[in-house]
């Protein structure tokens, strides 16, 4: 599929140069297919592919402010994704990270740590949430927590695969999974589910469509 020679306009607040293919849909393999370079000194590059932003090993999308980078999102075939590191990353003057989401196919997930999390100018976080597969899941803590300026804790709220808890719901549920977390993963699932139900938190078809579908 050829690529066009850039197409480079002045408009209002800097210069942008964009490649396309033969369908006019932005398209470029060497390189990003839209370059936004503003006069304050902002510069704005995405990747794209036969009209979808995607790259492979490095961000589909890089804001800078004088050289510095500011910004950072990571696509794959039009899709937010990374694996092994936040695919949204905001960054300020001073090159403190104060926001990180974590992505795959998409959705927000992350095993064994926060799916997004917020930080204020002095890298304390003040507002991080946990997600498996796009729901708000955690084993062992609260799910969501919400931090003052000091990074002391004034807000937590319980899930378990999608599903808000009292904390002392929350708590008996995860007795009952301590007490099966050594029990093989077929056997572990189905009794799992059972004594679940016991609670009288979850029901039937609940613990069949989300429940049977984790490996906790």
């Amino acid at each position: 599929m050829n690529v066009s020679e850039p197409r480079v306009s002045i408009c209002f607040n800097g210069t942008l140069s964009t490649w396309y293919n033969d369908k006019e849909q932005l398209h470029r393999k060497d390189g990003p297919a839209w370059i936004q370079i503003n006069h304050n000194g902002c510069i704005f590059e995405s990747w794209y592919q036969n009209g979808v932003q995607h790259r492979i090993g490095g961000p589909a999308s890089i804001e800078r402010h004088n050289e510095y980078v500011t910004g950072e999102t990571w696509y794959e075939n039009g899709k937010l994704h990374r694996i092994g590191g936040p695919a949204v990353l905001r960054l300020d003057e001073n090159n403190i990270v104060r926001e990180e989401m974590w992505l795959k196919n998409g959705k927000r997930h992350r095993i064994g740590g926060p799916a997004s999390n917020k930080r204020n100018e002095n890298g304390v976080t003040i507002f991080e949430e946990w997600y498996e597969d796009e729901k708000l899941h955690r084993i062992g803590g609260p799910a969501v927590i919400q931090r003052d300026y000091e990074g002391d804790i004034i807000g937590e709220d319980y899930f378990l695969y999608g599903r808000w808890f009292e904390k002392t719901d929350y708590n008996r549920c995860m007795n009952i999974i301590k007490r099966f977390a050594n029990i093989l993963k077929n056997k572990y699932r189905i009794r799992l589910g059972s004594a679940l139900k016991e609670t009288g938190l979850f029901d039937e078809k609940y613990l069949y469509d989300e429940v049977a579908n984790y490996v906790i």
